[in-house]
């Protein structure tokens, strides 16, 4: 992970939300099914001790929560998190930064409005408990 990119400003709104995914590496039929930690339109953090080099290319299957579409995209690691045994399991979790390369427009559109939606939601929820 590239620490000079921490604290800077993100190019993709991102939301917490743990879905199953199964990535395999473009051309392996070995594929692996985790859970994703955050997504966005951009990309997404997929929870795994599985770890590809950065720069891999990856395959992804995922469907977002009352969502009927799968959602199968292209990506390339972006960033690895290896597991660290001897530190605190809460601060690191080991996992990958994987950019969404050539997404289609509709699998796009349904994350985007699934992560509006879901800020939306949020935003309300916390002005109800203001009320």
């Amino acid at each position: 992970m590239d620490l000079s990119q921490l604290g800077a400003p993100r190019e993709h709104s991102r939301k917490l939300i743990c879905i199953p995914v199964i990535f395999y590496k473009t051309g392996s039929k070995d594929f692996v099914i985790d859970y994703t930690t955050d997504l966005s339109d951009g990309g997404v953090l997929i929870q795994t001790e599985t770890l590809l080099p950065v720069g891999s290319k990856l395959e992804l299957i995922f469907k977002l929560p009352n969502s009927i579409k799968l959602i199968e995209v292209s990506g390339e690691v972006v960033w690895v998190n290896e597991s660290q045994h001897d530190q605190d399991p809460e601060k690191l979790i080991p996992g990958m930064g994987v950019k969404f390369l050539n997404i289609d427009p509709e699998s796009e559109k349904y994350i985007v409005d699934f992560i509006k939606t879901i800020r939306e939601s949020s935003v309300l929820s916390d002005y109800e408990k203001q009320s």
